[in-house]
């Protein structure tokens, strides 16, 4: 009786290892396939975290470049700037020159015209009143030289001007040859 209850218990443990090793081989089986898509998708991933890591770093790099070529633009902007603003603080420089040498050239234009110009209201005046022709004769003679004068200041007004501006003007002596070679 023992030894049948031995077989029969051997029976029972073969039968209960065979079950637990088919079921053994069934969980064996989807841990393999588990572990084959567990590591696909890590392999999968892993490959577009790269891809993505890659293009990052190139979109990075080329940022780089486009901030640099910005910043070398704003530099040159900058100088130009400066360069321009130099040009025009000298022209505002040379205009108010200008504008003290006209005010100047105005103060003498206006000093130097206003005693003739009196000189022929009074001569004029003297003229009305003057009752003999000898007088009258002699304030035209008179009024005839303020005016010669009078156009004279004029002329030396209008020669002084001419020289002015040619003071401004730069000349340079250039050599033919030397311009060809």
């Amino acid at each position: 009786e023992g030894q049948m209850l031995m077989s029969r218990i051997r029976r029972e443990m073969e039968n209960i290892l065979a079950d637990e090793g088919a079921r053994l081989g069934v969980y064996t089986r989807e841990l393999d396939k588990y572990t084959r898509r567990t590591r696909t998708y890590a392999a999968v991933s892993n490959g577009v975290l790269l891809i993505i890591a890659i293009a990052s770093l190139l979109d990075i790099r080329n940022n780089r470049r486009r901030i640099r070529k910005l910043f070398e633009e704003n530099e040159e902007k900058n100088r130009m700037l400066e360069e321009q603003t130099a040009d025009l603080q000298r022209l505002s420089h040379d205009l108010i020159q200008q504008n003290r040498e006209l005010e100047r050239f105005a103060y003498v234009a206006s000093h130097d015209l206003r005693a003739p110009a009196g000189n022929i209201e009074a001569l004029l005046r003297l003229y009305k009143e003057a009752k003999d022709k000898d007088e009258r004769e002699s304030l035209i003679d008179t009024m005839q030289d303020v005016s010669e004068n009078l156009s004279n200041k004029l002329n030396d007004l209008v020669d002084g001007l001419r020289g002015k501006g040619e003071v401004n003007r730069m000349s340079e002596t250039l050599s033919l040859q030397s311009i060809y070679d």
